[in-house]
Order: structure tokens, then sequence, then C-alpha cells
């Protein structure tokens, strides 16, 4: 696979800030870009969003945050969502 690894903070919803190692890479047999975080794959569940966004600060070179179903944050981002990848995958960039 097309991969990388890279250093992450991750905000999980009641948590503090966690910095870990995640993995992105490109699944090529389905077209779609994947990303190993196991605390997102412990905490996450079926229509959460996640936002991953590159950041320059030293300390990490992502921010994944986990928005969880049914709150502000989630409705806000999920209007954002317009790109469809599958018939449960939306996506958008900024």
């Amino acid at each position: 696979y097309l991969e990388r690894y890279a250093n992450a903070i991750v905000n999980l919803p009641n948590m503090p800030p966690q910095r870990v190692i995640v993995r992105l890479y490109y699944y090529e047999r389905k077209k779609e870009f994947r990303l190993q975080c196991e605390p997102i794959k412990r905490n996450g569940h079926a229509g959460d969003i996640i936002v991953i966004e590159r950041i320059a600060n030293g300390n990490a070179e992502y921010k994944i945050t986990l928005l969880s179903l049914n709150t502000p944050q989630h409705r806000r981002a999920r209007a954002a969502c317009r790109n469809r990848a599958s018939s449960q995958k939306i996506y958008t960039y900024r």
C-alpha cells in the first residue's frame, strides 16, 4: 500500500487529547483512503464523523477529532459533507 506513519493529536469526546502514531494509507482494491488509529477505532460508532486536519506545531503533523452523532459539532460538519464515496461514506475537503 501507499502508506505513511505520522504523529497525531487525537481528540475524543470527554477525554483529554492524546498523542499517537497513526497510519494513513490508500486501499487500492476499494479505491479508498484509510486511517488506522486505535483510539478512534475503540471509541468511534456508526454515524460519527472523523475530522483530520494537517497541523505544523512541532508536536504532531495531524489533529484528528472524533465528532459524536447528535452533537452540534457533528451537525455542522455533516452539513459540509457533500461528496459521496459510497452509500455509507461521505466527505468534504476544506
